[in-house]
């Protein structure tokens, strides 16, 4: 019956568990249809589309990954919906543990110590394809029962092994995509940056999100009130690749015209050291047919040169 909800045990399931651990199996599985059914069905019809586009013959890992990273998050977002349900983090730690080794009498306690043990021994990421490890959700319970949304980052990292370049899931692309933009927004942001040259490089990069009834710049810059977050998440990339991939994005634009000169790699050097990126920059710098000391001064004189640049366009304009 549509109005109704069926939860059928399998096993020893009601032998093993007590009265709150019932309420925390029940509260999770509960959870399942409620997430079904909020925003108007949006993530029970995101759950299907992705489905079907990681079971078509085209799918590429990118959609593999990304119905893995909603599985995965699924399963987390029931457990916190237990754990807010029931207000017991030791029974849903429990439950956890019952249900996957049938063990009759469980420390949540011991367990968790366990678990924080492994967390704590390196950067740890789920290979789950379906459900978390049983480690990292009784992390994450403890986590939300002790700081709450402050931990959910964290938890976000775990499951998804943050931002890397050669495995991201849709979201992770287009989170990707929104620091490219900014980066290349910064680089252009002068005016005398924005010559016929690196417009056209820039053009290149987002040809297929331009419509023909905005500029460019308008396009470059529509996200300006979320910068702040974005000049973050650049700066606390921890993948390596990732990071140098941007560093020639930015070296890209301070090198494809030669009008510009030196003044290009100075505005490059300083987008660099806003992102925290300054020893890739200058590594990824080295790699041009410029002498050491003539980096390192363009390196060290970069504020200048840029505002030379800027005092220069402006008596250009005024005159």
């Amino acid at each position: 019956f549509p109005s109704e909800l069926h939860v059928v045990f399998h096993g020893p399931v009601l032998e093993v568990l007590d009265e709150k651990e019932l309420a925390v199996i029940l509260a999770h599985e509960f959870a399942h249809h409620e997430l079904h059914r909020l925003e108007d069905h949006a993530f029970q019809l995101a759950e299907q589309i992705l489905t079907a586009m990681a079971n078509d013959s085209a799918a590429t890992p990118v959609h593999e990954r990304t119905l893995r990273n909603l599985r995965l998050q699924t399963e987390l977002y029931c457990d916190r919906r237990a754990l807010q349900v029931t207000g017991e983090a030791d029974a849903c730690i429990r439950t956890l543990v019952k249900m996957e080794t049938g063990l009759r009498q469980v420390s949540a306690q011991a367990y968790l110590q366990q678990a924080t043990e492994v967390m704590r021994s390196g950067k740890v990421f789920s290979e789950g394809v379906t459900h978390p490890e049983m480690f990292i959700r009784t992390y994450a319970i403890q986590a939300w029962d002790s700081s709450g949304e402050d931990s959910d980052q964290e938890i976000a990292r775990i499951i998804s092994g943050g931002l890397r370049l050669d495995d991201m899931d849709l979201l992770q692309q287009q989170s990707a995509f929104e620091m490219t933009r900014f980066l290349i927004s910064r680089m252009l942001d002068p005016p005398w940056m924005q010559t016929t040259i690196t417009m056209e490089l820039a053009r290149r990069f987002f040809s297929d999100a331009l419509s023909d009834d905005r500029s460019l710049m308008d396009f470059l810059r529509e996200r300006d009130g979320s910068n702040g977050q974005t000049k973050q998440c650049v700066a606390e990339l921890q993948c390596e690749k990732l990071r140098k991939y941007f560093c020639y994005v930015l070296l890209d634009f301070a090198t494809i015209d030669p009008e510009l000169d030196e003044t290009a790699l100075a505005q490059g050097f300083q987008i660099a050291a806003e992102v925290q990126l300054s020893r890739e920059f200058q590594q990824a710098a080295g790699e041009l047919r410029i002498s050491k000391r003539t980096l390192q001064r363009i390196q060290t004189d970069a504020a200048q040169l840029v505002k030379a640049a800027v005092e220069a366009q402006q008596a250009e304009v005024t005159s």
